[in-house]
Protein backbone atom coordinates (compact mmCIF):
# COMPACT_ATOMS: atom_id res chain seq x y z
CA UNK A 1 0.00 0.00 0.00
CA UNK A 2 1.28 3.43 -0.96
CA UNK A 3 2.06 5.77 2.35
CA UNK A 4 0.24 8.60 0.07
CA UNK A 5 -2.75 10.73 0.94
CA UNK A 6 -5.50 11.80 -1.03
CA UNK A 7 -5.30 15.76 -0.75
CA UNK A 8 -7.51 16.77 -3.73
CA UNK A 9 -11.39 14.15 -4.58
CA UNK A 10 -12.76 15.61 -7.89
CA UNK A 11 -16.20 14.13 -8.50
CA UNK A 12 -17.52 14.40 -12.05
CA UNK A 13 -21.33 14.92 -11.74
CA UNK A 14 -21.74 14.32 -15.18
CA UNK A 15 -19.83 15.10 -18.44
CA UNK A 16 -22.70 16.48 -20.32
CA UNK A 17 -21.86 20.30 -20.96
CA UNK A 18 -24.23 22.90 -22.08
CA UNK A 19 -21.71 24.96 -23.72
CA UNK A 20 -19.21 23.64 -27.21
CA UNK A 21 -15.94 25.63 -26.15
CA UNK A 22 -13.47 25.36 -29.14
CA UNK A 23 -10.67 24.38 -26.95
CA UNK A 24 -12.70 21.34 -24.55
CA UNK A 25 -10.89 18.16 -23.78
CA UNK A 26 -13.75 16.06 -22.51
CA UNK A 27 -15.59 13.58 -24.70
CA UNK A 28 -19.23 12.08 -23.95
CA UNK A 29 -20.04 15.74 -23.51
CA UNK A 30 -23.65 14.15 -25.07
CA UNK A 31 -24.04 12.24 -22.03
CA UNK A 32 -26.94 13.16 -19.82
CA UNK A 33 -26.30 10.50 -16.90
CA UNK A 34 -25.93 12.01 -13.54
CA UNK A 35 -23.93 10.21 -10.58
CA UNK A 36 -26.27 8.83 -8.36
CA UNK A 37 -25.74 9.96 -4.72
CA UNK A 38 -24.99 6.22 -3.90
CA UNK A 39 -21.86 6.56 -5.68
CA UNK A 40 -20.94 9.56 -3.57
CA UNK A 41 -21.60 7.72 -0.49
CA UNK A 42 -19.64 5.13 -1.87
CA UNK A 43 -16.93 7.01 -2.57
CA UNK A 44 -16.27 8.87 0.52
CA UNK A 45 -16.22 5.64 2.59
CA UNK A 46 -14.01 3.60 0.40
CA UNK A 47 -11.44 6.69 1.18
CA UNK A 48 -12.22 6.45 4.76
CA UNK A 49 -11.61 2.64 4.77
CA UNK A 50 -8.71 2.42 2.62
CA UNK A 51 -7.00 5.18 5.08
CA UNK A 52 -6.61 7.71 2.46
CA UNK A 53 -7.48 10.38 4.58
CA UNK A 54 -5.13 13.66 5.98
CA UNK A 55 -6.86 16.24 8.10
CA UNK A 56 -8.09 17.73 4.97
CA UNK A 57 -9.67 17.44 1.61
CA UNK A 58 -10.46 19.50 -1.28
CA UNK A 59 -13.77 18.18 -2.92
CA UNK A 60 -14.27 19.69 -6.34
CA UNK A 61 -16.83 19.12 -8.53
CA UNK A 62 -15.68 19.48 -11.87
CA UNK A 63 -16.09 18.21 -15.80
CA UNK A 64 -19.05 18.21 -18.28
CA UNK A 65 -21.09 21.27 -16.43
CA UNK A 66 -21.44 20.56 -12.61
CA UNK A 67 -24.68 22.63 -12.46
CA UNK A 68 -26.73 20.39 -15.20
CA UNK A 69 -27.59 18.17 -12.26
CA UNK A 70 -30.29 19.66 -10.34
CA UNK A 71 -29.87 21.79 -7.15
CA UNK A 72 -31.34 19.13 -5.13
CA UNK A 73 -28.82 17.21 -5.89
CA UNK A 74 -26.37 19.23 -3.94
CA UNK A 75 -28.57 20.07 -1.36
CA UNK A 76 -28.39 16.54 -0.52
CA UNK A 77 -24.86 15.86 -1.39
CA UNK A 78 -23.55 18.87 -0.01
CA UNK A 79 -25.38 17.44 3.43
CA UNK A 80 -24.04 14.34 3.13
CA UNK A 81 -20.15 15.45 2.81
CA UNK A 82 -20.82 17.81 5.94
CA UNK A 83 -22.13 14.87 7.95
CA UNK A 84 -19.56 12.45 6.93
CA UNK A 85 -16.41 14.97 7.78
CA UNK A 86 -17.21 15.38 10.89
CA UNK A 87 -15.30 17.29 13.42
CA UNK A 88 -12.34 15.79 12.61
CA UNK A 89 -12.09 16.39 8.52
CA UNK A 90 -11.51 19.42 7.21
CA UNK A 91 -13.46 19.57 3.95
CA UNK A 92 -13.27 22.25 1.73
CA UNK A 93 -15.52 22.35 -1.71
CA UNK A 94 -15.63 23.97 -4.58
CA UNK A 95 -17.45 24.12 -7.47
CA UNK A 96 -15.69 24.43 -11.74
CA UNK A 97 -18.87 25.97 -13.51
CA UNK A 98 -18.91 27.90 -16.69
CA UNK A 99 -21.66 29.80 -14.87
CA UNK A 100 -24.30 30.07 -17.33
CA UNK A 101 -26.73 28.30 -15.01
CA UNK A 102 -26.29 30.05 -11.83
CA UNK A 103 -29.76 31.22 -9.91
CA UNK A 104 -30.12 32.66 -7.00
CA UNK A 105 -31.14 29.28 -5.68
CA UNK A 106 -27.24 27.95 -6.46
CA UNK A 107 -25.78 31.04 -4.66
CA UNK A 108 -28.07 30.49 -1.34
CA UNK A 109 -26.91 27.10 -0.92
CA UNK A 110 -23.28 28.13 -1.88
CA UNK A 111 -23.12 30.45 0.94
CA UNK A 112 -25.19 27.88 3.23
CA UNK A 113 -22.46 25.10 3.60
CA UNK A 114 -19.23 27.67 2.33
CA UNK A 115 -18.66 26.40 -1.01
CA UNK A 116 -16.40 28.49 -3.32
CA UNK A 117 -16.87 29.07 -7.05
CA UNK A 118 -14.48 28.92 -9.92
CA UNK A 119 -16.07 30.91 -13.18
CA UNK A 120 -14.48 29.65 -16.50
CA UNK A 121 -14.60 33.51 -17.97
CA UNK A 122 -11.95 34.24 -20.67
CA UNK A 123 -12.21 37.77 -20.71
CA UNK A 124 -14.37 40.89 -22.45
CA UNK A 125 -17.14 39.40 -24.72
CA UNK A 126 -15.23 39.70 -28.15
CA UNK A 127 -12.43 37.09 -26.69
CA UNK A 128 -14.61 35.08 -24.66
CA UNK A 129 -17.21 34.36 -27.08
CA UNK A 130 -15.09 33.28 -29.85
CA UNK A 131 -14.13 30.25 -27.88
CA UNK A 132 -17.04 29.71 -25.47
CA UNK A 133 -20.29 29.15 -27.49
CA UNK A 134 -23.74 27.42 -27.10
CA UNK A 135 -24.50 24.47 -28.99
CA UNK A 136 -26.27 26.00 -30.80
CA UNK A 137 -23.26 28.72 -31.58
CA UNK A 138 -24.58 31.37 -29.58
CA UNK A 139 -22.49 33.61 -27.29
CA UNK A 140 -22.52 32.82 -23.53
CA UNK A 141 -20.74 35.73 -22.34
CA UNK A 142 -23.92 37.64 -21.29
CA UNK A 143 -25.41 34.52 -19.62
CA UNK A 144 -21.71 34.29 -17.95
CA UNK A 145 -22.37 37.57 -16.79
CA UNK A 146 -25.69 37.27 -15.27
CA UNK A 147 -23.88 34.19 -13.24
CA UNK A 148 -20.95 36.50 -11.70
CA UNK A 149 -23.54 39.19 -10.70
CA UNK A 150 -25.66 36.86 -8.71
CA UNK A 151 -22.86 35.04 -6.72
CA UNK A 152 -21.60 38.87 -5.63
CA UNK A 153 -24.59 39.64 -4.79
CA UNK A 154 -24.69 36.56 -2.32
CA UNK A 155 -21.14 37.01 -1.75
CA UNK A 156 -20.26 33.70 -2.87
CA UNK A 157 -16.38 32.88 -3.15
CA UNK A 158 -15.17 32.77 -6.53
CA UNK A 159 -11.82 33.02 -9.02
CA UNK A 160 -12.32 32.78 -12.35
CA UNK A 161 -10.08 30.48 -14.48
CA UNK A 162 -9.54 31.85 -17.91
CA UNK A 163 -8.30 30.31 -20.75
CA UNK A 164 -5.66 32.04 -23.34
CA UNK A 165 -5.58 31.44 -26.99
CA UNK A 166 -3.20 32.76 -29.41
CA UNK A 167 -5.73 35.55 -29.92
CA UNK A 168 -6.13 36.70 -26.40
CA UNK A 169 -2.56 37.47 -26.48
CA UNK A 170 -2.90 40.48 -27.92
CA UNK A 171 -5.05 42.20 -25.73
CA UNK A 172 -3.29 42.02 -22.30
CA UNK A 173 -4.14 45.31 -21.13
CA UNK A 174 -7.99 44.70 -22.13
CA UNK A 175 -7.96 41.33 -20.04
CA UNK A 176 -6.52 42.81 -17.32
CA UNK A 177 -8.51 45.90 -17.02
CA UNK A 178 -11.74 43.82 -17.63
CA UNK A 179 -10.93 41.54 -14.50
CA UNK A 180 -10.55 44.60 -12.28
CA UNK A 181 -13.29 46.01 -13.31
CA UNK A 182 -15.86 43.37 -12.09
CA UNK A 183 -13.97 42.67 -8.79
CA UNK A 184 -12.28 39.15 -9.24
CA UNK A 185 -10.07 38.38 -6.67
CA UNK A 186 -8.09 36.05 -8.58
CA UNK A 187 -7.64 34.77 -12.24
CA UNK A 188 -5.50 31.94 -13.53
CA UNK A 189 -4.11 32.07 -17.18
CA UNK A 190 -4.70 28.01 -19.03
CA UNK A 191 -3.74 27.78 -21.82
CA UNK A 192 -5.44 25.98 -24.61
CA UNK A 193 -3.74 22.56 -24.00
CA UNK A 194 -3.33 19.16 -26.46
CA UNK A 195 -5.28 16.97 -24.09
CA UNK A 196 -8.31 14.14 -24.63
CA UNK A 197 -10.00 15.27 -27.79
CA UNK A 198 -8.91 18.53 -28.38
CA UNK A 199 -5.53 17.73 -30.48
CA UNK A 200 -4.25 20.95 -31.33
CA UNK A 201 -2.94 24.24 -29.75
CA UNK A 202 -3.26 27.44 -30.47
CA UNK A 203 0.23 28.52 -29.68
CA UNK A 204 1.58 25.55 -31.89
CA UNK A 205 1.95 28.51 -34.13
CA UNK A 206 5.71 29.87 -34.51
CA UNK A 207 5.83 33.31 -32.79
CA UNK A 208 3.21 31.83 -30.04
CA UNK A 209 6.42 31.86 -27.70
CA UNK A 210 7.50 35.51 -27.64
CA UNK A 211 3.36 36.77 -27.36
CA UNK A 212 2.84 34.65 -24.35
CA UNK A 213 5.80 36.06 -23.00
CA UNK A 214 4.82 39.59 -23.84
CA UNK A 215 1.76 39.32 -22.37
CA UNK A 216 2.52 37.64 -18.96
CA UNK A 217 5.50 40.51 -18.51
CA UNK A 218 2.82 42.92 -19.00
CA UNK A 219 -0.31 41.33 -16.68
CA UNK A 220 2.98 41.12 -13.81
CA UNK A 221 4.08 44.70 -14.57
CA UNK A 222 0.52 45.44 -14.74
CA UNK A 223 -0.27 43.15 -11.60
CA UNK A 224 2.52 45.14 -10.08
CA UNK A 225 1.24 48.65 -10.16
CA UNK A 226 -1.96 47.99 -9.72
CA UNK A 227 -3.01 44.94 -7.27
CA UNK A 228 -6.24 44.60 -8.64
CA UNK A 229 -6.49 41.32 -8.66
CA UNK A 230 -3.78 38.18 -7.86
CA UNK A 231 -2.75 36.21 -10.67
CA UNK A 232 -2.79 31.85 -10.02
CA UNK A 233 0.68 31.07 -12.02
CA UNK A 234 2.63 34.38 -11.22
CA UNK A 235 1.86 34.17 -7.17
CA UNK A 236 3.14 30.87 -7.16
CA UNK A 237 5.78 30.69 -8.89
CA UNK A 238 7.24 34.38 -7.29
CA UNK A 239 6.92 32.72 -4.09
CA UNK A 240 9.07 29.66 -4.84
CA UNK A 241 11.17 32.31 -6.36
CA UNK A 242 11.82 34.51 -3.76
CA UNK A 243 11.44 31.98 -0.79
CA UNK A 244 14.82 30.26 -2.62
CA UNK A 245 12.78 26.92 -2.04
CA UNK A 246 12.01 24.14 -4.30
CA UNK A 247 9.38 21.60 -5.44
CA UNK A 248 10.29 18.05 -4.55
CA UNK A 249 7.16 16.66 -6.52
CA UNK A 250 3.44 18.14 -7.35
CA UNK A 251 0.22 16.24 -6.53
CA UNK A 252 -0.68 15.42 -10.01
CA UNK A 253 2.17 12.87 -10.30
CA UNK A 254 1.70 11.22 -6.70
CA UNK A 255 -0.16 8.25 -7.27
CA UNK A 256 -3.89 8.86 -5.22
CA UNK A 257 -2.87 12.71 -4.63
CA UNK A 258 -5.65 13.27 -6.58
CA UNK A 259 -8.52 11.45 -6.67
CA UNK A 260 -10.83 11.49 -9.69
CA UNK A 261 -14.43 9.52 -9.54
CA UNK A 262 -16.49 10.14 -13.01
CA UNK A 263 -20.22 9.60 -12.82
CA UNK A 264 -20.65 5.48 -12.40
CA UNK A 265 -17.70 5.30 -9.97
CA UNK A 266 -15.02 4.95 -11.76
CA UNK A 267 -11.94 6.49 -10.41
CA UNK A 268 -8.80 7.39 -11.73
CA UNK A 269 -5.33 9.33 -10.67
CA UNK A 270 -2.42 11.81 -11.76
CA UNK A 271 -4.25 14.53 -14.12
CA UNK A 272 -8.04 14.73 -13.50
CA UNK A 273 -8.12 15.13 -17.43
CA UNK A 274 -6.97 11.13 -18.00
CA UNK A 275 -10.21 9.73 -16.44
CA UNK A 276 -12.16 9.40 -19.58
CA UNK A 277 -9.00 9.95 -21.88
CA UNK A 278 -8.30 7.34 -24.07
CA UNK A 279 -4.57 6.49 -25.61
CA UNK A 280 -3.82 3.60 -27.80
CA UNK A 281 -1.01 2.74 -24.93
CA UNK A 282 -3.19 2.12 -22.45
CA UNK A 283 -6.31 0.17 -21.71
CA UNK A 284 -8.01 2.43 -19.49
CA UNK A 285 -7.41 4.95 -17.34
CA UNK A 286 -10.07 3.89 -14.75
CA UNK A 287 -7.48 1.52 -12.02
CA UNK A 288 -10.99 0.94 -10.36
CA UNK A 289 -14.88 1.34 -9.49
CA UNK A 290 -15.96 2.77 -5.45
CA UNK A 291 -18.79 0.12 -5.60
CA UNK A 292 -16.10 -3.07 -6.51
CA UNK A 293 -13.27 -2.94 -3.19
CA UNK A 294 -11.02 -0.60 -1.74
CA UNK A 295 -9.39 2.37 -3.70
CA UNK A 296 -6.42 0.78 -1.42
CA UNK A 297 -6.25 -2.88 -3.24
CA UNK A 298 -7.11 -1.68 -6.72
CA UNK A 299 -3.83 -0.05 -6.72
CA UNK A 300 -1.91 -3.41 -6.74
CA UNK A 301 -2.79 -4.61 -10.07
CA UNK A 302 -0.25 -4.89 -12.36
CA UNK A 303 -1.71 -2.87 -14.99
CA UNK A 304 -2.11 -0.12 -11.99
CA UNK A 305 1.21 -0.48 -10.98
CA UNK A 306 2.94 -0.61 -14.62
CA UNK A 307 1.08 2.82 -14.83
CA UNK A 308 2.18 4.45 -11.94
CA UNK A 309 5.69 3.37 -13.10
CA UNK A 310 5.53 5.18 -16.33
CA UNK A 311 4.69 8.66 -14.96
CA UNK A 312 7.59 7.87 -12.40
CA UNK A 313 9.70 7.26 -15.13
CA UNK A 314 8.82 10.55 -16.42
CA UNK A 315 9.01 12.41 -13.21
CA UNK A 316 12.58 11.02 -12.87
CA UNK A 317 13.41 12.33 -16.48
CA UNK A 318 12.55 15.97 -15.91
CA UNK A 319 14.49 15.69 -12.85
CA UNK A 320 17.48 14.83 -14.57
CA UNK A 321 16.75 16.95 -17.89
CA UNK A 322 14.97 20.01 -16.86
CA UNK A 323 16.46 23.34 -14.81
CA UNK A 324 13.25 24.23 -14.22
CA UNK A 325 12.28 21.10 -12.14
CA UNK A 326 12.23 22.56 -8.73
CA UNK A 327 9.80 25.08 -9.90
CA UNK A 328 7.70 22.08 -11.47
CA UNK A 329 7.99 19.31 -9.65
CA UNK A 330 7.77 16.91 -12.52
CA UNK A 331 5.02 18.56 -15.17
CA UNK A 332 1.17 17.06 -15.90
CA UNK A 333 1.25 13.91 -16.88
CA UNK A 334 -1.48 14.34 -19.43
CA UNK A 335 0.32 16.77 -21.20
CA UNK A 336 3.17 14.46 -21.80
CA UNK A 337 0.81 11.70 -22.78
CA UNK A 338 -0.88 13.36 -25.58
CA UNK A 339 1.86 16.43 -26.55
CA UNK A 340 4.46 13.36 -26.51
CA UNK A 341 2.56 10.60 -26.90
CA UNK A 342 4.15 8.84 -23.76
CA UNK A 343 4.26 9.52 -20.06
CA UNK A 344 7.83 8.50 -19.74
CA UNK A 345 9.44 12.03 -21.38
CA UNK A 346 9.58 14.99 -19.87
CA UNK A 347 9.28 18.87 -21.62
CA UNK A 348 5.49 19.85 -23.44
CA UNK A 349 4.99 22.67 -25.01
CA UNK A 350 2.35 23.64 -21.51
CA UNK A 351 5.71 23.41 -19.54
CA UNK A 352 7.92 25.35 -21.78
CA UNK A 353 5.21 28.29 -21.90
CA UNK A 354 3.51 27.94 -18.61
CA UNK A 355 6.82 26.78 -16.11
CA UNK A 356 9.59 27.90 -18.20
CA UNK A 357 8.97 30.99 -20.36
CA UNK A 358 6.97 32.71 -17.28
CA UNK A 359 9.71 31.98 -14.98
CA UNK A 360 12.24 33.59 -16.85
CA UNK A 361 9.98 36.52 -16.97
CA UNK A 362 9.54 36.70 -13.31
CA UNK A 363 13.38 36.42 -13.04
CA UNK A 364 13.73 38.86 -15.05
CA UNK A 365 10.81 41.21 -14.02
CA UNK A 366 12.39 40.63 -10.22
CA UNK A 367 15.78 41.33 -11.02
CA UNK A 368 14.78 44.97 -12.70
CA UNK A 369 13.16 45.83 -9.23
CA UNK A 370 15.92 45.00 -6.74
CA UNK A 371 18.47 46.82 -9.33
CA UNK A 372 16.05 49.94 -8.85
CA UNK A 373 15.86 49.45 -5.05
CA UNK A 374 19.64 49.48 -5.23
CA UNK A 375 20.09 52.56 -7.48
Amino acid sequence: MLNQKTDLLILQPTTFCNLDCSYCYLPNRDNHRLMELGTLRATLENLRESQLLGPSLSVVWHAGEPLVAPLSFYEQAFAEIEQWAGDDLVVRQSIQTNGTLIEEAHARLFRRYNVSIGLSLDGPAFIHDAQRATRSGRPSFDRVMRGLAVLKQHEVVFNVITVLTSKSLDYPDEIYEFFAEQGVPQVGFNIDEIEGINISSSFQNGDSWQRYRSFMRRLYQLSQAEGKFTIREIQGLELLIRSGRELETNNQVEPLAILTVGVTGDYGTFSPELLESQHEDYESFHIGNVHDGLIRHAVSDSRVTALFEDVAAGVDMCRRECRYFGLCGGGAPSNKLFENGSFRTSETLFCRLTKQVLSDVLLECIEEQLELESA
